[in-house]
C-alpha cells in the first residue's frame, strides 16, 4: 500500500510533464520553426526570396517567394516576422483541390479545433488546428480555385484582430459623421 501511494504521485507528475511537453512543442512549417526562425533562415532555405515590406500588424519584415517550397502545388508563400525578426506567421497559397489531403496531413500532427464542410464538394471549406500558441488555419473559399494555409502565433492573430476591429469602428464612425 505504501508503495502504491509513492507510485501514484510519480505517475501523475510524469503524465503532467508529458502534457506540458506536447503543449510547448515547437511548430515547424517548411522546415522553419515558429517563433524562432529568422529572415536569414528563410533566405537560406528557399530561392527567389524577396522582401516585400514591413507587416503592419507585427511591425516586422515580410518576405515572399513564389513556387517551390518543397510542397507540391504551392503558388506563393509569405513569411511574416516580429520586430525582433522571429517568425510569427506563414501564409501559403495553393490549389484548392488538395484540401482533403492537407486536412488529413494536418490532422495527423495537430489538434482540430474547428471545421466547416470538411468532406463537402461545394461551399466554403475550412479547418483550424492548434498546437501551443500557434493556430493553423486552412481556408478554401467556394468561388476560388485556390486555398490559403496560415500558420500564426496567437499574439500576432490577436494584434491583427484588434487592428481590424479598431479600423472598422473608425470607418463606421466616419460614415455616421457623413449621414
Amino acid at each position: 500500500m505504501i508503495k502504491m501511494i509513492r507510485v501514484v504521485p510519480i505517475l501523475f507528475l510524469l503524465l503532467l510533464a508529458g502534457g506540458a511537453k506536447a503543449e510547448t512543442e515547437a511548430v515547424t512549417v517548411l522546415g522553419l520553426t515558429m517563433g524562432q526562425s529568422t529572415p536569414k533562415d528563410v533566405r537560406d532555405a528557399f530561392q527567389g526570396v524577396r522582401q516585400t515590406g514591413v507587416n503592419r500588424y507585427s511591425n516586422g519584415p515580410m518576405l515572399n517567394t513564389r513556387g517551390d517550397v518543397g510542397v507540391r502545388g504551392v503558388k506563393e508563400t509569405t513569411f511574416i516576422f516580429s520586430e525582433d525578426e522571429r517568425l510569427v506567421a506563414v501564409l501559403i497559397e495553393m490549389p484548392k483541390h488538395r484540401f482533403e489531403e492537407i486536412v488529413d496531413a494536418l490532422g495527423a500532427q495537430y489538434e482540430l479545433v474547428r471545421s466547416q464542410g470538411l468532406r463537402s464538394r461545394v461551399g466554403n471549406r475550412s479547418a483550424e488546428f492548434r498546437r501551443g500558441d500557434v493556430s493553423i488555419k486552412l481556408d478554401a473559399p467556394h468561388m476560388s480555385f485556390d486555398m490559403s494555409l496560415l500558420y500564426a502565433k496567437e499574439a500576432f492573430l490577436a494584434r491583427f484582430d484588434e487592428t481590424q476591429r479598431r479600423e472598422q469602428e473608425a470607418e463606421r464612425a466616419q460614415e455616421r459623421g457623413r449621414l
